[in-house]
């Protein structure tokens, strides 16, 4: 692992916003924070704002820091629990997946607002309608 040239800032630390993987989402996982090691293969438990719960061989490393996190610089044990990024191909095969998911966001969404404008229109004449049965105004 390469080092810092200079101390980094607490202002360098924490402005660094680690990337959003997906709960499930693989990741190449590297356990000791190094990119000049192997990586194995992990599957993401759970995301949270500076780490990720990281799933590798059936085992739970938590809190896992991205790879590019500064932290990972200050300390080995910073590095105990390893580090991990997206695979190479991650865009690559991401993008026709969003863009699938965004245009049937939209239609789902353009679904919804119609049949809101249904009910709607459903609902208004039965406000106007009385709610006493004929038996009960005599």
């Amino acid at each position: 692992m390469t080092t810092a040239a200079a101390p980094l800032s607490p202002e360098q630390l924490e402005a660094f916003e680690m990337p959003r993987p997906a709960r499930g989402e693989a990741l190449l996982w590297y356990p000791h924070g190094d990119r000049n090691e192997t990586p194995e293969i992990g599957y993401v438990r759970e995301v949270n704002r500076r780490g990720i719960t990281l799933a590798v061989n059936g085992v739970a490393f938590a809190p896992v820091r991205h790879i590019d996190d500064p932290k990972l610089l200050l300390h080995s044990r910073q590095r105990e629990n390893g580090a991990w990024e997206f695979p190479e191909d991650h865009n690559t095969k991401m993008q026709p997946i969003v863009a699938d998911l965004r245009e049937r966001l939209s239609v789902l969404e353009r679904q919804v607002a119609a049949l809101q404008e249904q009910f709607a229109a459903k609902a208004a004449p039965a406000k106007g309608k009385s709610s006493e049965s004929p038996a009960a105004k005599s």
